[in-house]
């Protein structure tokens, strides 16, 4: 884990420079440094609309009783997403804008809720926790 993290914090900045230098020469770099700039906006506008929603749904299930699992899975998406767009890029953007789409965050939480209930069946998370 790692390791694929390290990879990750080595290999996501170099391609993002790699897309960013390259649309660069496509559409100029003032077209570049506007689009990526707009993106960002847009996304972080995304977020705090979709964010806001998620903390409205979170309440009024908890008023009502209700454990708000689903909504929690959205929650963390949305967290996920909002993060994705911090990073400056393209690619980390686009990954940032999929996991704010309902539908492919469908497939996503079907993902991760399938990732950690294979997690918790092996007992491979340790929790350990210090008083």
């Amino acid at each position: 884990m790692k390791r694929l993290l390290m990879l990750i914090c080595i290999f996501v900045p170099l391609l993002e420079v790699i897309v960013i230098i390259k649309m660069g020469d496509l559409i100029g770099g003032w077209m570049t440094f506007l689009l990526l700039v707009g993106i960002g906006l847009l996304g972080a506008y995304l977020v705090k609309v979709q964010g806001a929603r998620i903390w409205r749904r979170l309440r009024i299930e908890l008023e009502m009783g209700r454990m708000p699992a689903e909504t929690l899975w959205d929650g963390l998406c949305t967290l996920v997403a909002g993060c994705l767009f911090l990073i400056p890029g393209f690619l980390t953007d686009i990954i940032g804008i999929l996991f704010l789409l309902p539908p492919i965050r469908e497939i996503i939480k079907r993902l991760l809720k399938t990732w950690v209930a294979e997690r918790l069946m092996q007992g491979t998370w340790h929790f350990f926790w210090r008083r």
